[in-house]
């Protein structure tokens, strides 16, 4: 059983580094190449009702002296229209945006956790040994062996 959970806990840290890892590259070519800039948010549309409801968020911002409009392809609450916000642009085509602010919570966020679990893991593993080296020792000192 101890080794069931030992493993499974391994299992789980790792896959969250996994993750950790893929989302911190997707967005690594904007890091990279891309141009940050400030543009603001013109309009958010809403659609639908109830628990089927939509936000897009379109935004408008200048690169090289030419303003550039587009939609922003994410929300979040705190959001307002005329709000200034920091994207990335990429320099060979000023349509392809990326809202900088969030880009690396997600990626710290499954990789503190990963590295938990997998730190448990290994204090799981050297508490094991130590109990084991303990139960040996008493057990020699019983006269078993």
């Amino acid at each position: 059983m101890h080794k069931i959970y030992v493993t499974a806990l391994a299992l789980i840290g790792a896959i969250l580094v996994y993750f950790a890892f893929h989302f911190y590259n997707l967005n690594r070519e904007f890091r990279i190449y891309g141009i940050e800039t400030e543009a603001i948010i013109t309009r958010i549309e809403v659609t639908g009702s109830g628990e089927n409801i939509s936000r897009r968020v379109y935004i408008e911002y200048i690169i090289n002296g030419q303003i550039y409009q587009n939609s922003l392809g994410m929300y979040h609450s705190g959001m307002r229209e005329g709000q200034n916000i920091v994207i990335r642009v990429m320099p060979d085509n000023h349509l392809r945006i990326h809202y900088a602010r969030f880009e690396n919570l997600l990626p710290a966020i499954l990789g503190s956790f990963g590295v938990f679990f997998i730190a448990g893991t290994f204090l799981q593993i050297v508490l094991g040994v130590i109990a084991n080296e303990r139960r040996k020792r008493v057990g020699n000192k019983n006269g078993k062996r």
